[in-house]
């Protein structure tokens, strides 16, 4: 049974993939004009599985020659230690491509040790009706700037954020909507003699400038296996300090509409917790849908205490 379950799950890893690969060739048309720039979708907490993929992220970019790689991060903390996330901010900051960060789309949080990116990325900007804040104390010597140590204990919307200085935004609007906005500001950018060319200004027949982006964009995001292992939620309640006393160890599932990788994803919680008696499965839901359809979610978290990790939850 186990090992059909791991062909299985190749199996539709190797199938999202193929559908990603396809979705970003669609995505990037015939543009060649500019090298592309790479998009990473983060959701969820930092965890070791977020860490390694930030990692393998900008070895792609470099290897793959993009201009850029820009992080697209909806989180609300981080459940690896200080030290991992000091190592993370390190690397982002010796990146051999330009780093850009992004809170969005509108509705997205940046909390905890994960805000101190914003201190090492060479282009950062929010979208509206996002927030960042609970930056904590710095984890590393780089300077988290006035604005990220004004937000140490709380939290600010765009305007207040921008007021304290908080991004290195480079465009005069106020917020950045949406993800082509944000390869936008990333336009002109300029470190060792090498400078960005994400888009181009062109003049309508009335006169209007309009800018357009000239370097393709390309997608990614955790692959359905590492979905499965990633800690998107805590359900537990933390203490007045906010400090969480659960370890996750596989993470949420959301919006999947297929019988079969539920199906998949349940026999990987019974070997989950096979291997961990200690372990509880926390609030699995499945809401029933047309047909054989399905949606919920599934987080298992481990009963060892690790306190420590700052988690917002407002």
């Amino acid at each position: 049974m186990r090992r059909l379950l791991i062909v299985m799950l190749a199996a539709i890893a190797a199938f999202g993939m193929v559908a990603s690969t396809a979705a970003a060739q669609d995505d990037t048309g015939d543009a060649d004009t500019a090298p592309p720039v790479d998009v990473l979708q983060v959701n969820g907490l930092f965890d070791d599985i977020v860490v390694d993929e930030i990692g393998a992220a900008i070895e792609r970019a470099d290897e793959q020659g993009s201009q850029a790689l820009v992080l697209q991060i909806d989180s609300r903390g981080a459940v690896v230690s200080d030290d991992v996330m000091a190592e993370l901010l390190a690397r982002v900051d010796e990146a051999p491509v330009a780093i850009g960060v992004w809170v969005g789309p509108s509705g997205a949080r940046l909390y905890g040790t994960p805000a101190q990116l914003l201190a090492v990325a060479d282009v950062t900007g929010m979208a509206p009706g996002s927030r960042v804040g609970n930056v904590g104390t710095a984890i590393s010597d780089f300077d988290l700037g006035p604005g990220l140590n004004g937000l140490r204990s709380g939290t600010a919307g765009l305007s207040e954020a921008r007021s304290l200085g908080v991004f290195k935004q480079r465009i005069s609007d106020l917020g950045i909507a949406t993800i082509i906005n944000m390869v936008d500001a990333m336009d002109g950018y300029s470190e060792n003699g090498v400078e960005l060319d994400t888009t181009t200004e062109t003049v309508t027949d009335s006169g209007v400038v309009q800018r357009e982006t000239i370097a393709p964009v390309r997608f990614a995001k955790l692959g359905l296996v590492d979905q499965l292992f990633h800690t998107r939620n805590v359900f537990s309640v933390p203490d007045t300090n906010h400090h969480v006393h659960s370890r996750p160890l596989a993470g949420v599932v959301r919006g999947h509409r297929d019988l079969a990788v539920w199906n998949a994803v349940e026999r990987a919680i019974e070997v989950t917790q096979q291997r961990s008696p200690k372990s509880d499965v926390l609030n699995t839901t499945r809401h029933a849908g047309d047909g054989d359809d399905v949606s919920g979610s599934i987080v298992v978290l481990e009963n060892d205490e690790r306190p420590g990790q700052r988690i917002s939850h407002d």
